[in-house]
């Protein structure tokens, strides 16, 4: 993906509810794309997947980032592991300028941060994992679906862990 391939953008973002951002595109798509979509008013969403280091450029136009545990380590060299470790690396992130943080705990669910308050969404126990290929992407895509349709966070974080 290149930057002409999303040029097209320029003239439609506006229309977007919410922009999805991953670390498969390359960095400075990312970082115009959330350029844009941040001079329009329209949410931007970074789910740090691959993990990689998030330049400060990217970090500025984010309204949400949702590192997994081993992402929020990568990104901010905390540990999410408890309750301190949670905290801290949340504080982190928000101290680097991003608004709202979830981080993803695997079978504990997710911390969520607006960075007034920290709040945990817990997972569901409907039957054992087999492979978590993709349960990332699919609580994004979930988050941000129920973000878009205006639906309030507490209930998008447990519509997003289901």
């Amino acid at each position: 993906m290149t930057l002409d391939d999303v040029a097209f953008l320029k003239d439609k973002i506006s229309e977007f509810d919410i922009v999805i951002l991953q670390h498969e595109i390359p960095t400075e798509v990312n970082c115009f794309v959330a350029k844009l979509a941040k001079e329009n008013n329209v949410p931007v969403m970074l789910n740090p997947a691959p993990a990689a280091s998030v330049p400060a450029e990217l970090i500025s136009c984010l309204t949400y980032i949702s590192p997994n545990e081993h992402e929020a380590e990568e990104i901010v060299g905390i540990k999410p592991e408890g309750d301190n470790g949670i905290s801290d690396a949340v504080s982190a992130l928000h101290g680097m300028g991003v608004t709202n943080v979830i981080i993803t705990l695997g079978k504990e669910g997710c911390a969520y941060s607006d960075g007034k308050s920290l709040k945990t969404s817990p997972s569901i126990d409907i039957a054992p994992v087999i492979d978590p290929t993709a349960a990332g992407d699919s609580f994004m895509g979930a988050f941000c679906t129920c973000v878009a349709a205006g639906v309030d966070i507490d209930s998008a974080l447990v519509f997003a862990n289901c």
